[in-house]
């Protein structure tokens, strides 16, 4: 039998049956220099569907000084067709051509050879068919290197279509490696990118494998995958931050160096501990990622909103792999210093009817812009050129009060000064009215603060409420 592998006349797959012998199929060189005849040594169909009529020609050359007179024999596999043959006679540097037809039916590879029978001896042409290559090719080794406990590390790889039809394929891993995607189809001489993850639980060493499953008969591919797990640790620069005294509405910025000292990458988030009340302290960045052997500065503004408070807040930075350190920001809120040139203006005794004008000096002593607001009622007796407005750091502004009777007496009134982000500041105006006609009206003892004074101290001796709370305001400022 000379064939590698032959069918029965049926095609049949169980007819087929594997030859002992195998053909010697000589080299064109040895061919012509043995025989003769110049000839390829093979015919070779690829992918042909099954069902067409696929033909090649034969050329057979005299190369020798002679005459050379050939037959052959047909292929024993019956897919491929032959004419009759004849004996063919070529004269020196003479040529014959033969038509060899390839009429597949099933999707399948052929294997045969058509044997040359000469004066000189025989000699064999292989004629072979083959399906189309299909296969995918991927590397065979991946480290990870050093990765992160708890974090995800990823990595990616090509798988590449080396064959002539679509592809199909599946990734099989095992944990803590994991692959996406695991599935898909690549076309003929294209790629796909996969991506592949490891997540460490331990500091420990990791060796696993990623299988990649083709059609039958293509084998399975597999890749080494390997990498260590490294637990990391963070360090900060300081535990607490201390702004001291802010002005109250006024934002300070400090800063927090946070630093990998590990020779992997960590990612961090920051977390307030509750608490009961606003927030006062703000972080421009409250997660991210540091390198290896890295370090990132985290920046707290603290923006009081509360005058006279302390305020004393905790954070936590806490890494995937536990690594917690805690930071401890505070600082106090400090009240706006604005002031009044004097506590009291008298305007002394005044005819009804005239008016009497003093100026009152409002001093802000601050590095911020403060504002006021009077506390007082239009149309009185006592009137303000402004009852509200603002001053500017380290500054002041002149407010004039008027004073204008339509009756004779005595005036008192204390009017309170409204200050953002201050206490409340109070003054005292005091003035005396009588009537130019002091026969039909009797003119009124002068009023003066001292009298107010004592009014006011010894209704603190009578223990009232009022006067407690006056009491208590006056003591403030």
């Amino acid at each position: 039998m000379s064939l590698l592998e032959t069918r029965s006349k049926t095609g049949s797959r169980s007819d087929v049956r594997l030859s002992k012998v195998v053909p010697e199929v000589l080299s064109r060189e040895s061919r012509a220099r043995r025989y003769g005849i110049d000839c390829p040594s093979e015919l070779h169909w690829h992918a042909k569907e099954p069902g067409g009529d696929y033909k090649q020609k034969l050329t057979i050359k005299n190369v020798s000084t002679q005459v050379i007179k050939f037959k052959y024999k047909l292929p024993e596999t019956s897919f491929f067709f032959m004419k009759f043959p004849d004996l063919f006679t070529l004269n020196p540097g003479m040529a014959a051509s033969i038509d060899v037809n390839f009429r597949p039916i099933r999707s399948e590879p052929y294997d045969d050879v058509i044997e040359f029978i000469t004066t000189q001896g025989n000699f064999f042409i292989r004629v072979i068919a083959t399906m189309p290559e299909h296969g995918v090719k991927m590397q065979e080794h991946l480290d990870f290197g050093f990765a992160t406990v708890k974090e995800e590390s990823t990595r990616t790889f090509v798988l590449r279509n080396i064959g002539e039809v679509n592809a199909p394929f599946e990734l099989l891993s095992e944990a803590p490696f994991d692959v996406s995607p695991k599935e898909g189809v690549i076309l003929p001489g294209k790629t796909m990118t996969v991506k592949i993850s490891f997540f460490p639980t331990e500091a420990s060493v990791y060796v696993g494998t990623i299988v990649c499953k083709q059609p039958i008969p293509r084998p399975a591919l597999v890749m080494k995958i390997s990498g260590i797990g490294k637990i990391p640790f963070v360090a900060i620069s300081k535990s607490e931050v201390n702004f001291g005294t802010v002005l109250t509405g006024r934002a300070v910025n400090e800063e927090v160096i946070l630093t990998n000292t590990s020779l992997v990458p960590v990612s961090f988030e920051l977390n307030p501990i509750p608490h009961d009340h606003d927030p006062v302290f703000h972080w421009k960045i409250v997660k991210g990622k540091i390198p290896a052997d890295g370090s990132l500065a985290l920046q707290v503004t603290y923006t009081p909103i509360s005058t006279g408070s302390f305020d004393c807040d905790y954070f936590e930075i806490v890494t995937p792999g536990g690594n917690i350190q805690k930071i401890c920001c505070k600082g106090f809120a400090e009240p706006h210093s604005v002031e009044i040139d004097r506590s009291s203006i008298n305007f002394g005794n005044l005819e009804l009817g005239k008016v009497s004008l003093r100026t009152l000096e409002i001093r802000n002593n601050t590095k911020e812009k403060a504002f006021y607001q009077f506390i007082t009622e239009s149309m009185g007796c006592f009137e303000f050129s402004r009852t509200d407005g603002s001053i500017i750091q380290e500054s002041s502004v002149n407010v004039d009060i008027r004073f204008t009777a339509r009756v004779p007496g005595n005036f008192y009134r204390r009017i309170f000064i409204l200050i953002k982000n201050q206490g409340p500041l109070y003054l005292d105006l005091t003035a005396t009215a009588y009537h130019q006609n002091q026969d039909q009206v009797p003119r009124p003892m002068p009023l003066a603060q001292k009298h107010v004074d004592l009014y006011r101290t010894r209704q603190m001796m009578e223990g009232t409420a009022h006067a407690r709370a006056i009491h208590e305001v006056t003591s403030s400022n």
